[in-house]
C-alpha cells in the first residue's frame, strides 16, 4: 500500500499517520526539508532549469508564439526565475488573453514592487503561496533568539545578492550562533538557499515577497537601524581586510560606534583576500546601497580603503563603479580629505586600464591635499598620478613626480610610502632603459619593506629589480630575484603580481637555458590573467612564447 501525505506542515503531523509495518511506502509531500523526520530518501524538487521553463510556458502558449518573440520570453521567464507557479500563472494570463504579446507581459514584470501582483491568476497566486509557508515558520529555538519571520522580513532590506551569517548577525542584531539559527530554519522552510557553507540567498521572488514584508511589518525606524548596522559593518569589515592586507597603507581611521556588531578580524593577507573574493558583489550592492539610503558617509568611506585589494585581484571595474559612487558621496558629505582619497583612487584605477580621463582626477586628488596639509596623502596622489603617466608613456613627468613623492615620505616619516616611491622610481628608470640607474633605488625599496615588514612590497621590488638584472644581461641573478618575488607574492595572495611574476621567470628560464620550465612559468601566468580576465595581458605572454620559439 503507499500512503500519500500531500501538503504537510511539519514531521510532528506526520509521525502519527506513519504505519508501523513495512509493507507500507509513504509519500510525504512538504513546503518545508522536516531534516527532523527520518527517511529513506529525500527528492529536493528546485526551480524549474531554463529549458524546462521554457518547455512548461511553451505547452501553454504554444511554440509559434513563443518563437515569435524569443527576447520577451527570454526576459519573462528570467523574472519568474524557474518557479513553475510563476511560469503557469504568467502562461495562463496570456493564453486568456490573445491581445497581449509576450512583450506586454514580460512588461508588466520589469517593476519588482509591482511583479507578485501581476503573478495572480483566479486562485492562484504566487504570493498566497509564499504566506502560506512564511505564516508557518517556527518560534525561534532560543529565549535570546531572533524569531525566523522576523529574520526574513529584515533580510528583505539588504540589497545584496547574498549574506553571510556573519553579515546577518549585524543585521539582524544579535550574536553569529543566533543568526546562523535563524537562517537554518530558513533554509528548512524553503524560504532561504543555501548553496554553499555559510552564504545564503534569495530566489528572486521570495527576495521581493521579503522585502514587501520588511516594508509592511517593520516601522521606518526599525528599518534605517538595521540596514544602517549591516552597512557599517560592511564598511568596518573592509577596512579591517584592507589593513590585513597592506597594514602600512595610507588610511583614515574610522570613529568608533557603540553598540554595533564587530568587524571580522583577519590574521593574514591571505583572509583577507579570501573574505573579498567571497564578498565582492556584496561589497559593490552595500556601497550603491549605502548612496541610495542617504548615507554618504558610509558610501564613500567603504570602498576606499579597498583599493590596493581591488589591486591585486584586478578587478577595475568593481573599484572604477564604486569609486564613481564614493566621489559622489563623499561630495554629498562635505568631506574634502574623503573626495580626494577617492579621486585619487579613481584616477589610478582609470589609469590602469589604459584611460586617460584618470589623470585629471589624480591632478584634482592632488590639488585638494595640497590645499587642506595633508602631506601624506600629496606623497600619495604625487605617486599615482606618476603611475598613470607612466602607463600613459609619459615617463620623464613620471620621473619627476616619483621623485616628489619620494622626498614627501621622506619628510613625513612614512616608510611604506617611501618604499613605493623608490621602488616606482625603479619602475620608471626600467622604462627609461636606465637599468643599471634603477638597481639601487630598487634594493633601497627592498630594504625598507623588510624592516616594515611588508611582504607583498618585497615581493615587488624583486619583480623589478628581477626584470632589471634581465636587462642589463644578468640571468642568474634575474631568475634569483623572480623566484623570491613569486614567493612572497604566493604568500600573500596577490595574483596579479604572481601572473606578472612568473612572466618574468619564464623569460629568464628560457634565456639559461631552462626551456620546459620557461614553458610552465608561462603558462601558469597565462592561466592566472585569464581567470582576473586580462586576456590582453594573456596574448602578449603568448606572442612573446611564440616569439621565442617555445609554443
Amino acid at each position: 500500500m503507499l500512503v500519500v501525505l500531500d501538503n504537510a506542515r511539519d514531521a510532528a503531523q506526520v509521525r502519527p499517520l506513519l504505519p508501523g509495518t513495512a509493507s507500507c511506502a509513504v509519500l510525504v509531500t512538504t513546503r518545508s526539508r522536516m531534516p527532523d523526520l527520518a527517511s529513506t530518501r529525500l527528492v529536493d524538487l528546485d526551480v524549474l532549469d531554463d529549458d524546462e521553463a521554457l518547455t512548461l510556458f511553451t505547452r501553454i502558449v504554444g511554440d509559434e508564439r513563443a518563437a515569435a518573440e524569443p527576447e520577451a520570453t527570454a526576459e519573462l521567464l528570467l523574472a519568474c526565475a524557474g518557479l513553475p507557479l510563476a511560469i503557469r500563472i504568467c502562461a495562463a494570463r496570456l493564453a486568456t488573453r490573445s491581445g497581449w504579446t509576450i512583450r506586454t507581459m514580460a512588461n508588466r514584470l520589469r517593476d519588482e514592487h509591482r511583479r507578485l501582483d501581476e503573478l495572480r491568476a483566479g486562485d492562484l497566486a504566487v504570493r498566497a503561496s509564499f504566506q502560506v509557508s512564511f505564516a508557518s515558520l517556527p518560534a525561534s529555538a532560543q529565549p535570546d533568539g531572533i524569531a525566523p519571520a522576523d529574520a526574513f522580513r529584515m533580510l528583505g532590506l539588504w540589497h545584496g545578492p547574498s549574506i553571510s551569517s556573519a553579515a546577518a548577525a549585524a543585521l539582524f542584531g544579535t550574536t553569529e550562533d543566533l543568526a546562523g539559527d535563524a537562517l537554518e530554519a530558513l533554509v528548512d522552510a524553503r524560504l532561504l538557499e543555501s548553496r554553499s557553507p555559510d552564504r545564503y540567498k534569495f530566489h528572486d521572488l521570495l527576495r521581493v515577497y521579503s522585502s514587501e514584508r520588511a516594508v509592511a511589518d517593520l516601522s521606518a525606524q526599525a528599518r534605517d537601524v538595521a540596514i544602517g548596522r549591516l552597512l557599517r559593518w560592511y564598511m568596518r569589515t573592509a577596512d579591517a581586510a584592507a589593513t590585513a592586507h597592506v597594514p602600512h597603507r595610507v588610511n583614515i581611521p574610522l570613529d568608533s560606534v557603540g553598540g554595533d556588531p564587530p568587524p571580522l578580524s583577519f590574521a593574514t593577507a591571505e583572509e583577507a583576500l579570501a573574505w573579498y573574493d567571497d564578498e565582492s558583489a556584496n561589497l559593490v550592492a552595500a556601497t550603491r546601497q549605502a548612496a541610495e539610503s542617504g548615507l554618504h558617509d558610509i558610501a564613500w568611506r567603504l570602498p576606499a580603503p579597498l583599493y590596493l585589494v581591488f589591486n591585486s585581484r584586478g578587478n577595475w571595474a568593481d573599484c572604477i563603479a564604486t569609486s564613481r559612487i564614493a566621489l559622489d558621496s563623499a561630495r554629498r558629505a562635505g568631506s574634502r580629505q574623503g573626495e580626494a582619497w577617492i579621486l585619487n583612487n579613481l584616477g589610478d584605477a582609470l589609469g590602469n586600464i589604459g584611460d586617460p580621463e584618470g589623470i585629471g582626477h589624480i591632478e584634482r586628488s592632488l590639488a585638494i591635499r595640497r590645499e587642506i596639509g595633508d602631506r601624506v596623502g600629496e606623497a600619495q596622489s604625487a605617486n599615482n598620478l606618476a603611475d598613470v603617466y607612466l602607463l600613459l608613456g609619459r615617463t620623464a613627468e613620471a620621473l619627476d613626480l616619483y621623485r616628489r613623492s619620494l622626498e614627501l615620505n621622506r619628510e613625513v616619516g612614512h616608510r611604506y610610502g617611501e618604499g613605493i616611491a623608490l621602488t616606482n622610481l625603479g619602475w620608471a628608470l626600467l622604462d627609461a632603459d636606465r637599468a643599471e640607474e634603477a638597481i639601487d633605488y630598487l634594493m633601497q625599496g627592498r630594504r625598507i619593506f623588510a624592516e616594515i615588514g611588508y611582504v607583498d612590497g618585497e615581493g615587488y621590488a624583486l619583480s623589478i629589480l628581477g626584470r632589471c638584472y634581465l636587462s642589463v644581461g644578468r640571468d642568474e641573478e634575474a631568475l634569483d630575484s623572480l623566484r623570491q618575488a613569486l614567493t612572497s607574492h604566493q604568500t600573500t595572495g596577490n595574483r596579479r603580481r604572481q601572473a606578472a611574476t612568473l612572466r618574468s621567470i619564464g623569460t629568464a628560464e628560457w634565456r639559461v637555458g631552462l626551456t620546459a620550465q620557461a614553458r610552465q612559468s608561462w603558462a601558469q601566468a597565462v592561466a592566472i590573467f585569464e581567470e582576473l580576465g586580462d586576456f590582453a595581458e594573456a596574448a602578449e605572454i603568448r606572442a612573446e612564447q611564440e616569439s621565442s620559439g617555445l609554443s
